[in-house]
Order: C-alpha cells, then sequence, then structure tokens
C-alpha cells in the first residue's frame, strides 16, 4: 500500500485513497514511524524501546514495543521488523513532505528551494506529544528546532537572492512566507519591509511595520529591536523625501508607470512570472487611444493596493482578446506581481485555469507533484490575490456577472482586465467598462497595406468600407487576398458587391490557417453565437428580436436615439409595464453586444451585424420593424413641423431619414413615397433646395404611378416641390404644382379647411411675383378668413398669411398696414414659438427691412440684430438664412455711417451666399448689390460700379421683374452720372422703370428713387424744367411713407430747391 505522509504542521499519514490510517489511532504508533521516517534508517528496538517508554526497565520497555508492533504490522504492512532492529521503507509513501523539503533545500537553484520552502506550512509534528517518553520528546524539540532553522536560513538565503537579483516580487512574497512562520520574527519583518520599500510599496511597507508592532506590544509586551526601528526611520525618510510618492524606478531602476501618461510603451517581453497563452500579433495596428484609456486605469500607483476592473466591451470581431494580448506585451512590465490569463468561456473550467497559474509556471504557490486537491491549489491562488501587490490578471470572455462575482478579488492589488460582448455591467460590481468600436479608417487602412503588399490607399479604402472597418474582416479580407494572390483587390471588391459581403468565402476564413487567439475565423458564425441566445420562448428576448428588426430599420453604423428606439415598439399609451419590457430588450441587446451604447442617450448597431440580422430574421419580422420605425419618425417629424414650422434641426441624425428615404423609393409604395416630404421640408430648411428639388420630382412621379385615391400626400409633395420652383426663379413650373394642390384639397377637404387655405397662400405668391397683386391679395384674405374660422383658428397659419401679406401690401405701397400686419404675425409666432424660433428671427427680419427702407434706421438695426443671434444660434453661422441677416444688419449700418462694420457684414453675407449656393443665385446677386450700394454711400464709386455690374449681371438672370433688380440699376445710373457716362445712365434708368411699372404699383414709394435719379440726369443734361418735374414728384411719393427721422428728407427738399424758378 502507498502512503501520503505529511510531517511538517500537523501529522497526517492517509492510505492512496485519502483515507485516515488507523496508526493514527496511537500515538506511541504514530511516534514510532515519524522517527524511522526522520532518521530515515533501521532502528534497534532496545533504542526505540527507551526511546518511547520511561519504564523501570528496559526488559519492560521491550514487551511494551513488542505489543506496538503487533498492532502497527496490520496497519502498516511495509514496516520490515527483525529480532534486532526496526525498519519503514520510505520509498512506499508516494508523498512525504518532509524528504521532499530536503530535496528542495539540498538544491542550488532558487526556483527549487522556493518551491520547496511552500511545503512548510509548521514545525515538524507542530503540537505532537508523548506523556510517558520524555527522551522522545526531547528528541523531538531539538531536531524540531534544528531544522526549522534550517528553513530559516533557506528563506534567508533567498530573501538575499533576490535582492541581489533585483526580483523584488518574489522577494516580497518569500519574505511574506517567512513572516507567517513566526509573526513576531524581527529578521523576517526586516527582510520583508526591505523588499517592499524596494519594490515601490513605501506604505505597505510601514502598514505592515505598525501591525508587527502591535502584535510584538500584545504578545510580549516589548517594543521592537533598535535594528528595526531605524530601518522603518530610514522609509519613512525616503517617503518624506520624495514628497509622499515613491515612484520604483528610484528605488528599482525601472519605471513603474510609462514617462508620460500619454506615452504608449513599446512592446517588450512578459515578466518572468506570467502565463499568456498567445504570442503578440505582428500585424496588430491601432487602438492607441483605448490602450492609454486602459493603461490609466489599471496602472498600479503608489498607496494604491485596491483591485480595479476594467472591461473591454462589444461585439465578435472587434479585437478584444487581441487587444488584451496586446495590452500585457505594452503594459505587462509595469505589474510587480505578474500577469496572468484566465479563460472564462466556459464557468466549469475556470477553476482548473486559476489552478494553474498557481503551479511552477505561474505563481509557484506549490509543486506539480504536490498531491493537493483542487480546492486547496485554488485557495492559495486566492489567498495569494488578497495580496497587496499589483498583478495583471485578464478575464478572457467573461460574460456572467455571477461568474465574476465568484472570482473576483475582494481585497489585494490585483488589477483584473475583462474580454466581454457583454455591454451593461451591474454597478455593485465596480467595473469600469469602456467599449471597443470599428478601426478608425487610418488604421484599417494600415491593417490591410500591412497583410496585402502593394495595395494601393484608395482600394484598401473600398474594402475597409464594405468592411465596416471590422477588424475581424479586414483580417480576412486581407489574408485572402494574400493567400490567393491571383485574385486582384479590384476583382475582388467586384465579388463582395456581387455576392454578399458575409457570404464571399473570405469571411468565411478561406485562406486563412491560424487565428492569433484561437477564435472563430468566420463573421456570419461569430455574430451567430451571440443570435444564438436570444430565445424566442423568453419574454425579454422576444422584445429584443423586435427592437433588433427596428434598429436595422435605421442607417446601419449611425447612432439611434434610445427614446427613438424604444418608441417604436410601444403603443404610445402610458404602459409602465410595456414600457419596462421595451427597456429589458434593449439592455439584453447592449448585453449581448448586438448593439453599443454610444455617450449615454443613442444605441449603434455595426452594418455586418445589421446585414446579418436582415438574414437571420425573418422577412416578416424585418418588415415589421421596418413599418414600426418609418411610422414612428413620421409621428415625431409631423410634431415637431406642427409645433415650429421648422424641420432644419432634427431629434435625430438626418442620415436616418435619408436611409428610409432611399429605401422607401426604391420600394415606390404609399409610405415610401410619403417620406421624401419629410426629407425634402429638412433639406428647404438647411437651405439644399437643388437637392430637394431632385428627391421631391421622383417622389412625386412615383406617387402620381400609384393612383391613391384622396391622396392628400401627393398634394402635399405637390405643395412643397411647388414652392421649392418659385424660390429659385422656376415660377413657371410651380404653378401647374400649386393648382393641382388647390384642386386635389377642395375635393378632399372642401373650401374651408386649414390645407385649402394653404394652397390658396401658394397661389398667392405666384400672383404676386407675377404682378397680380390685386388677386394675390384677394387669394390671401380668403385664406385668411378661413384660418380664422376654424375651432380653434389656426393660429400658426394665421401667422404665416399675415407675414405674406405683409410682403404683399410693401409691394402695393401699403406700408402703414404692411407694418402691421408684420407686427401681428410677430405677436402670434412669439407666443406660439420658443424665443429662438426660426420664424420669429424671418419676422425680424422683415420688420427690419421695412424699417430701414422707411428710414428708421435704429428700429431696423435692433431687430436685424436680435434676428442675427436667432438665426446663428438655431440654424448656425454658416446658414443661408444667417446670410440674410448679415445682409440686412450691414446695408442698415452702411445707412447711419457704420462704414467698417456695414462692409464686414456685407462681406460675410456675400462669402455664406458663395459658400452654400450656385454661382448665379440671385441671392448672390443680391449680396453684390448691396455692397455696391454700399460703396456709392461712401463715394467709392469704382467699387461700387464694379460690383453693381456684377449683380445686375445675376439678378437680370435670375429675377429680371423684382423691384430689387430696379434698385441696382437705379444705383448703377447714379454712379454713371458720377462719371459723366450719362447714356449708359439714361439706359439703366430706363430698364430700372420697366421693372418697377412690372413689379410695384404706380408711384410706389420706391419709385420716388428712380424720379430722382431722372430729375439729376435731365439737370445733368440741361432740361431743368423736367428735372423740377421729377423733383417735385418724387418728394410727393417720399413723404407720403418716409418717416419723420428718414435720413434722406433734406436730399428730397434740396434737389426741389436746386430747381425752383
Amino acid at each position: 500500500m502507498s502512503w501520503q505522509i505529511k510531517l511538517l504542521g500537523v501529522l497526517q499519514i492517509e492510505n492512496e485513497a485519502g483515507e485516515i490510517s488507523d496508526v493514527m489511532k496511537s500515538n506511541k504508533g504514530s511516534a514510532l514511524l515519524a522517527y524511522l521516517l526522520v532518521t530515515n534508517a533501521a532502528q534497534p528496538r532496545e533504542l526505540l524501546a527507551d526511546l518511547l517508554w520511561d519504564a523501570t526497565s528496559t526488559k519492560q520497555s521491550l514487551q511494551n514495543l513488542r505489543a506496538l508492533l503487533t498492532r502497527l504490522r496490520k496497519w502498516l504492512p511495509e514496516l520490515e521488523v527483525t529480532r534486532k532492529q526496526v525498519r519503514f521503507p520510505a520509498e512506499t509513501a508516494i508523498s512525504l513532505d518532509y524528504y521532499s523539503l530536503l530535496a528542495g533545500l539540498d538544491s542550488d537553484d532558487a526556483e527549487q528551494i522556493s518551491a520547496a520552502l511552500v511545503l512548510y506550512r509548521g514545525d515538524l509534528l507542530e503540537g505532537f506529544y508523548l506523556e510517558d517518553a520524555p527522551r522522545f520528546n526531547e528528541w523531538l524539540l531539538l531536531t524540531r528546532e534544528k531544522f526549522r532553522q534550517r528553513v530559516i536560513g533557506a528563506f534567508r538565503q533567498l530573501c538575499g537572492q533576490y535582492q541581489a537579483q533585483n526580483d523584488w516580487v518574489k522577494g516580497v512574497t518569500v519574505a511574506q512566507r517567512w513572516l507567517a512562520l513566526d509573526e513576531l520574527d524581527e529578521e523576517a519583518l526586516r527582510q520583508l519591509l526591505q523588499l517592499l520599500a524596494a519594490s515601490g510599496q513605501i506604505n505597505v511597507a510601514l502598514q505592515q511595520y505598525e501591525v508587527s508592532r502591535q502584535r510584538l506590544w500584545e504578545e510580549l509586551g516589548v517594543e521592537p529591536m533598535d535594528e528595526t526601528r531605524q530601518l522603518v526611520t530610514q522609509i519613512e525618510a525616503f517617503k518624506e523625501t520624495h514628497g509622499g510618492g515613491v515612484a520604483w524606478n528610484t528605488v528599482v531602476g525601472l519605471p513603474t508607470r510609462p514617462s508620460a501618461s500619454d506615452e504608449l510603451p513599446e512592446p517588450d517581453n512578459l515578466p518572468s512570472h506570467a502565463y499568456v497563452p498567445y504570442q503578440r500579433n505582428r500585424d496588430f495596428v491601432g487602438r492607441r487611444d483605448t490602450l492609454l484609456e486602459i493603461g490609466q486605469a489599471l496602472l498600479p500607483e503608489e498607496g494604491d493596493a485596491g483591485q480595479r476592473a476594467v472591461a473591454i466591451t462589444g461585439m465578435g470581431g472587434l479585437g478584444k482578446t487581441q487587444l488584451a494580448v496586446e495590452f500585457c506585451y505594452r503594459y505587462g512590465r509595469f505589474f510587480p506581481g505578474g500577469v496572468f490569463w484566465l479563460s472564462f468561456a466556459s464557468g466549469q473550467n475556470v477553476a482548473e485555469e486559476v489552478m494553474m497559474i498557481g503551479g511552477e509556471r505561474g505563481l509557484g504557490l506549490y509543486q506539480d507533484a504536490e498531491r493537493l486537491t483542487q480546492a486547496d491549489k485554488v485557495g492559495r491562488v486566492l489567498k495569494a490575490w488578497q495580496e497587496p501587490i499589483p498583478r495583471l490578471l485578464i478575464f478572457d470572455t467573461c460574460e456572467d456577472e455571477a461568474l465574476l462575482t465568484q472570482w473576483l478579488p475582494v481585497t489585494g492589488g490585483c488589477r483584473i482586465l475583462i474580454t466581454t460582448k457583454r455591454g451593461v455591467w451591474s454597478p455593485e460590481l465596480g467595473v469600469t467598462p469602456i467599449p471597443l468600436h470599428h478601426l478608425a479608417r487610418s488604421e484599417s487602412l494600415r491593417l490591410l497595406q500591412k497583410l496585402v503588399a502593394g495595395l494601393d490607399e484608395p482600394t484598401a479604402d473600398e474594402m475597409a468600407t464594405e468592411s465596416g472597418d471590422l477588424p475581424l474582416a479586414l483580417y480576412l479580407a486581407g489574408s485572402f487576398l494574400r493567400r490567393y494572390q491571383q485574385i486582384t483587390p479590384a476583382r475582388y471588391l467586384q465579388q463582395l458587391r456581387e455576392k454578399g459581403l458575409l457570404q464571399h468565402p473570405s469571411l468565411q476564413g478561406r485562406g486563412v490557417t491560424h487565428s492569433p487567439t484561437g477564435h472563430e475565423l468566420n463573421v456570419a458564425r461569430t455574430f451567430a453565437l451571440n443570435f444564438e441566445q436570444l430565445k424566442a420562448a423568453d419574454e425579454v428576448d422576444r422584445m429584443a428580436l423586435r427592437l433588433l428588426a427596428n434598429v436595422i430599420a435605421f442607417a446601419h453604423g449611425e447612432a439611434v436615439p434610445k427614446q427613438l428606439l424604444l418608441a417604436c415598439v410601444q403603443d404610445g399609451a402610458d404602459d409602465l409595464m410595456q414600457e419596462l419590457l421595451a427597456i429589458d430588450g434593449l439592455t439584453r441587446l447592449l448585453m449581448l453586444g448586438i448593439v453599443r451604447e454610444v455617450a449615454s442617450e443613442d444605441v449603434q448597431i455595426h452594418r455586418l451585424v445589421a446585414t446579418f440580422s436582415e438574414v437571420e430574421l425573418s422577412e416578416a419580422e424585418v418588415a415589421a420593424g421596418r413599418t414600426a420605425v418609418e411610422r414612428q419618425v413620421i409621428d415625431v417629424l409631423a410634431a415637431q413641423f406642427t409645433k415650429t414650422r421648422f424641420l432644419g434641426n432634427l431629434p435625430f441624425n438626418p442620415a436616418h431619414l435619408q436611409w428610409l428615404v432611399q429605401k422607401g423609393l426604391a420600394r415606390g409604395d404609399a409610405r415610401g413615397t410619403q417620406l421624401p416630404l419629410w426629407w425634402g421640408r429638412h433639406l428647404r430648411d438647411i437651405g439644399a433646395r437643388e437637392t430637394a428639388i431632385a428627391i421631391l420630382e421622383t417622389a412625386v412621379s412615383t406617387r402620381q404611378d400609384l393612383q391613391l385615391k384622396d391622396d392628400l400626400i401627393l398634394a402635399d409633395l405637390l405643395a412643397l416641390l411647388g414652392t421649392l420652383m418659385w424660390e429659385t426663379s422656376r415660377q413657371d413650373e410651380a404653378w401647374p404644382m400649386y393648382e393641382a394642390v388647390l384642386t386635389i384639397r377642395k375635393e378632399i377637404l372642401g373650401e374651408t379647411h386649414t390645407l385649402t387655405a394653404q394652397a390658396m397662400q401658394n397661389l398667392a405668391i405666384l400672383h404676386r411675383q407675377a404682378g397680380s397683386l390685386a388677386k394675390a391679395k384677394t387669394y390671401y384674405e380668403q385664406a385668411l378668413s378661413v384660418y380664422e374660422q376654424l375651432s380653434p383658428p389656426d393660429e400658426q397659419q394665421i401667422a404665416l398669411t399675415l407675414f405674406n401679406m405683409g410682403l404683399l401690401l410693401k409691394i402695393m405701397n401699403l406700408f402703414v398696414e404692411s407694418e402691421a400686419a408684420y407686427r401681428r404675425s410677430l405677436t402670434i409666432r412669439e407666443s406660439l414659438f420658443p424665443a429662438t424660433n426660426p420664424a420669429i428671427g424671418m419676422s425680424l427680419n422683415n420688420l427690419g427691412v421695412l424699417a430701414m427702407q422707411r428710414g428708421d434706421y435704429e428700429a431696423a438695426l435692433a431687430y436685424h440684430e436680435r434676428g442675427l443671434q436667432i438665426r446663428q444660434e438655431t440654424l448656425g453661422k454658416r446658414h443661408y438664412m444667417t446670410a440674410w441677416s448679415w445682409l440686412n444688419l450691414g446695408h442698415t449700418k452702411s445707412k447711419i455711417g457704420l462704414t467698417v462694420e456695414a462692409e464686414h457684414d456685407l462681406r460675410c453675407s456675400l462669402a455664406i451666399r458663395q459658400e452654400q449656393l450656385p454661382a448665379g443665385s440671385e441671392q448672390i446677386g443680391q449680396s453684390l448689390n448691396y455692397l455696391g450700394q454700399h460703396f456709392y454711400h461712401i463715394g467709392d464709386i469704382e467699387n461700387a460700379q464694379h460690383y453693381l455690374e456684377k449683380a445686375v449681371a445675376i439678378l437680370e438672370s435670375k429675377q429680371p421683374d423684382h423691384y430689387e433688380t430696379a434698385d441696382a440699376y437705379i444705383c448703377l445710373a447714379n454712379c454713371c452720372l458720377k462719371t459723366g457716362s450719362f447714356a449708359s445712365a439714361r439706359d439703366h434708368l430706363q430698364r430700372a422703370r420697366l421693372i418697377q411699372e412690372k413689379s410695384l404699383v404706380p408711384d410706389h414709394f420706391f419709385t420716388s428713387y428712380h424720379l430722382l435719379a431722372s430729375g439729376d440726369l435731365a439737370v445733368a443734361e440741361g432740361d431743368i424744367a423736367f428735372g423740377r418735374q421729377c423733383y417735385t414728384k418724387a418728394l410727393a411719393i417720399f413723404a407720403e411713407t418716409a418717416v419723420p427721422q428718414h435720413a434722406d428728407w433734406q436730399l428730397f427738399k434740396d434737389k426741389v430747391a436746386a430747381v425752383a424758378s
């Protein structure tokens, strides 16, 4: 029979099955066996008898021995007994700690000695005593002490060797084990304090001293020896010298942290006490910022012995394990306690992983030959983890909170780096998630060009786009091209687009024979591992699948607001349980890494995961998700438009609406052709009118082909398209659209409906532009009447109609009525909208223009300054509507003599318009016109003529019948008068007259300046009588509208006086 015998510590004798030997029932038998083992020799029977019994005679002792041996031979058949001596063959024991320790102590190798010392768990036969055997007790006491001193000598030797080798972490471990033998041993304490200080753990050293000092006082009533106190004084002085923070490099000569927080350490060998099963991947690129972030979170600091945990989170294929491997090789040397990798992929195997790192290849807490149970081995590792020494532990593929809780150290200096798909962790665990994203495009290009020699950047860029910058997809694509070099990158790209990315052999692992981390080399199967965890029988998982069908309906790869996504699966009712279920479903997707959190309010799905999901989900599920998203988006936009009449700022990324429009138009169904209405409104509000026209023309054509009955959406599309047409000076194309809108709405809704009134307004605008002012006024009045008759009145449309009427009334020379209409519109808008709403800015703009034209420059300046502030805050500094405010503000400042500011504002307006609009836009012509007028006003005739000529070239083409075009011609005529070019002045004035006659009512206020210039020409040519006639009529017209403070009053009066008879 084989035996497991432990002589160190409490005596244990067990058979190979782990059963306690009957020998343990006899103290004398146990003492006899221990003596034979320790002496390792055959012993005379007389010696054994006298050793074990204090009898009156040797004869009596021999009789006692004979009786004992008779019993022992039943329990120990291996016992060799002759008439003269007794021997126990030690070779029959399969495990004998005493012999193993002796063999280790005889070694010259420090690692073997250290491993052997682990066996010394207590003194030889600790606590053993025989009542009537003084000679045995004396022998045991002497042998025990002698052996103890030998062990202490070995500890002393090891500490010295590790100090000489600067291997502080191993030295600390050995010194701690030494002190554990006797907590009152000050030599062991001093060794530990020195090693702790050398390893940079100054605070830990001082804490250890205080613990030992208290123990000495409690046990012996003494203070530490002078030698110990002197050492502590030196450590305290060292700490004070370094300002309380001791850098390890000042002691060890090696850095404990990179020299700068933004310095990424170069890859290096792993520390000697490390276990990482993977080599560093030489193709690894990028992730610099993430590595730095992990380093900042995990690097040990002086005085901070607390455990920290960081989780690299994200879906499969992002390279989480690769990143952890890279971190080990770049930062491992900064963890004096070593680097140890544990796979958490299978919860049942974690104990084996923990046990493995405690052996000779890892922490060296036991020898492989020891017959320790798994529980004993794991227990030693967990105890070591609670030491204050910083160690880096990698928990790879840890997805279960309960599993993490089971193995997470509760104290000590361990730093935990977790790789996981799980995106949500309970705060109580103290885990800091660091979400891993796809590679930056520049990093994707580097990886591809590393893998594929000679790959040009444009082709690499296309490949990265197709792969969604997913590291696994990039690696597989690059490896495929490296393996099959006869397939060109261009041909490969064509194949990807024809076959579909996930169906191409390259993304299924073809051409790759090695996985750097042993993980799946098939993108689709990598994703499938997550999807397989969603069970249709589970209520939360069913909700997660619904949400997944919704999220893939949005633009792939773009952030989706959580609230918008959750609203897609709720019926709008205030149902708490439904809301909680939706939140749980979204959390499930985040936990599985199928979607990731962006900031705190949005989620995002990778384009490849979205593509995979479209295949995995049923057609019905995909269609239901798309329908829910489109309906919710339309509802959200309709609510915003009803409230603000403005869609320039969407409540989500505009890319989603663009994506839905593209998909909807491709389908060509009713809702698919409704979405362009909202996209067109957004594009119009941000100034992209030509793009909006192209989209809406396609939508209208497709919608008309559907031949839907009572199609009000078609009317809305035509109305918006018609508005864009007249805004871009294509009135002829707008007429049939507006007329069709009025016809559709009258037939479906009747005469007294807000949408019918809106159609009337649109036609009123066209009649106004065509010069049919009275008819335009009639349409406006009819529309206003409809809005006011509604219950409740449509205040938004009333304000809009009054605003449009204000412009018409000004053209009709009814300036007072125009101002009243503008003011009433502004009052309504201020009661309906936030103070920064663009509609309020528009009202302020037109009131400012009206005030400036009538000569109230101070009021105009106030209106325009407030309008500019609103537009900059709401629309942005470079918006085309903001350019209107800069233009009118500059024009007003020019009138009141703020010359430098005026030119700045006017040029700012021109720059925005040139940046945002086509070169021949009428708005650019307008800015050039106002700049020309400004230079004329300050006497710079050359510049004035330059800008005015460029202005009329555009305005004559884009808005030939607009009164502002006439103003440009009048100012250009004045320039010609200044330079003596009377013929040119006459031509310009003639063109201005024709425009004014067509666009304005007779004797309009604006014609006063044409008459003034005509009088100047007549006087210059000697026709004083005609000049007097012109001046007199100009003054009369001017006097009817201009405010008393108008700066031009004196000009008109002086002209009349100069030609008085």
